[in-house]
């Protein structure tokens, strides 16, 4: 396979990696499994090795965030909506903080992260020094 078509076929099943893992996080493993078996006959990818013994809460959330940073180095935009606000602008190019569906705050993660007003109101406390 042509390295062009090869990139595209790793961009493609991570992203499929994804999807089946934020599956199995939101909707339980039954369902998750479900989803993937008909994504790979949809397209002939295959469901990553593992993915089936990552069952323990705080591995999948490890593995999403690992994925989602592997599928963006890539070259794909994603946009997340993420309860773990601390941990989704540590790996953000941009973030913004709404608040009753108006934006409060903008701005490259780190820099909210960073921001006193950003992380007293929605962080839970004090700015994490670098």
């Amino acid at each position: 396979m042509p390295n062009k078509e090869r990139a595209k076929a790793d961009v493609l099943q991570g992203t499929l990696d994804l999807m089946v893992l934020q599956t199995l996080f939101t909707m339980g493993p039954q369902h998750g499994y479900q989803i993937a078996a008909r994504l790979e006959m949809a397209v002939g990818a295959r469901l990553s090795d593992g993915t089936d013994k990552m069952l323990d809460e705080g591995m999948i959330v490890d593995v999403i965030f690992e994925k989602t940073q592997e599928v963006n180095r890539a070259g794909v935009t994603i946009l997340m909506v993420e309860q773990n606000a601390r941990r989704a602008l540590g790996i953000s190019h941009r973030g913004y903080v709404l608040e009753l569906g108006k934006e409060r705050f903008e701005g490259a993660g780190q820099d909210l992260l960073d921001d006193p007003k950003v992380a007293e109101l929605y962080l839970g406390g004090a700015a994490l020094a670098r």
